[in-house]
């Protein structure tokens, strides 16, 4: 577990969240689901530049951090939305319709099926 260095921004808060956003745009899969761990690594690890002998730096006050990481919270959220939207949505309305259609039809084979079946009943009671 790395610790956090308490110090001031080495850029500015803005630039960084931008840096953050930039490359979870650029570089993760939409349907790679955004944890609060997932964020804290790649935040560590891409946009501050890591640990240095188990340290944080530039992260600012912890507070800071926690205000931040439950905003980093939302991206993730928005983005799965987006990837719902985007990639699995348009698929599933297509197979709910396939499916409705195989039902409907399976429904007139039953009721076909039921009604030729009543008239052989009724034939062989004649």
């Amino acid at each position: 577990m790395s610790r956090i260095r308490m110090c001031g921004w080495r850029k500015e808060p803005n630039k960084l969240l931008n840096e953050f956003q930039h490359y979870i745009a650029e570089n993760l899969d939409s349907l790679v689901e955004m944890t609060p761990e997932l964020s804290t690594q790649i935040w560590k690890e891409k946009v501050v530049g890591g640990t240095h002998k188990g340290v944080v730096y530039g992260l600012g006050s912890r507070n800071n951090v926690r205000r931040l990481q439950s905003s980093l919270e939302g991206i993730g959220s928005s983005s799965q939305a987006e990837a719902l939207d985007g990639v699995q949505i348009a698929p599933m309305s297509d197979q709910l319709a396939k499916l409705t259609a195989a039902l409907a039809e399976s429904e007139r084979r039953r009721v076909a099926e039921q009604e030729s079946m009543s008239k052989t009943v009724q034939q062989i009671q004649k």
